[in-house]
């Protein structure tokens, strides 16, 4: 296309796909409110030809919280793409998902209705995945971080933190906290810049352990590349402590152990 020609929204680039799909109706519906497109496909399969029609904004890997992200997956199909591993994990271009989470983006994908249709498996992989990394269904196929619940009560009586490395730096779990209390904390969780894609049994495929040594390594990493999401949310919390504020990181884990001591001992390394 040429440059002083006005480049075609996701929508508009999809509505010129090859025809085929008696469904095309729904899944403009999707891409219409979209920026980006998540999806691989067999060939002839729609999510192929919508690949192909998306051109460049079909899984680039980047994303930022103000992403839309459209989301195709084969349906029961012979040599079909599978989106998601019996492990939990995203496949191929579907590994690009950890990355918009991990910004933030609004994920749209099937509404209940159509992926709940028996042939509809891909679909329902994603969404039950998406789940599984704290993001809400906040509208028929609308997919965003899930908030803060604070209805639920404490199952038992254990301490509500985990004192992190660095000074003055804890972790809360987010189940035992008040509305006003979480107002004073920062969420670290799955859907924020500095959420942790690597799952712990039974959830995902890794010991605790295991996790928190290949989070430190993608911390740093997204570190070194100069992640600005990331720089920016650890450069608040180095602001608050080193001001001498009681920083309070909120996740899942505590009292277990969590991703949170890793962020804390990055962040201690530049304290004074």
């Amino acid at each position: 296309m040429p440059a002083n020609e006005p480049q075609l929204t996701l929508g508009e680039r999809l509505r010129h796909a090859p025809a085929g799909n008696r469904f095309i109706d729904k899944d403009l519906a999707k891409a219409g409110r979209s920026t980006q497109m998540i999806g691989q496909g067999t060939p002839g399969s729609s999510t192929e030809r919508y690949r192909i029609a998306a051109g460049e904004l079909a899984n680039t890997g980047r994303y930022t919280a103000a992403d839309i992200v459209f989301v195709s997956a084969n349906g029961q199909r012979p040599g079909r793409f599978n989106p998601i591993d019996a492990a939990g994990r995203p496949l191929g271009v579907y590994r690009n998902l950890e990355r918009a989470v991990l910004a933030g983006a609004t994920i749209v994908t099937d509404i209940p209705a159509d992926r709940n249709r028996p042939y509809n498996t891909g679909e329902r992989q994603v969404a039950a995945w998406l789940q599984r990394s704290g993001y809400a269904e906040v509208d028929d196929g609308v997919w965003r971080p899930a908030q803060p619940d604070v209805s639920k009560p404490s199952a038992t009586s254990v301490s509500d933190e985990t004192v992190a490395p660095g000074d003055g730096i804890v972790v809360v779990n987010k189940h035992r906290l008040s509305a006003a209390e979480q107002r004073q904390v920062i969420y670290i969780g799955r859907g924020s810049p500095l959420g942790n894609p690597y799952m712990v049994k039974p959830h995902g495929p890794y010991e605790r352990g295991t996790t928190l040594q290949l989070y430190e390594r993608h911390l740093r990493e997204r570190i070194a590349v100069g992640d600005a999401a990331v720089c920016d949310a650890l450069n608040e919390i180095w602001r608050r402590a080193r001001r001498g504020e009681r920083v309070r990181l909120m996740c899942f884990c505590a009292p277990e152990r969590c991703h949170g001591e890793v962020i804390a001992d990055v962040v201690s390394e530049k304290l004074p």
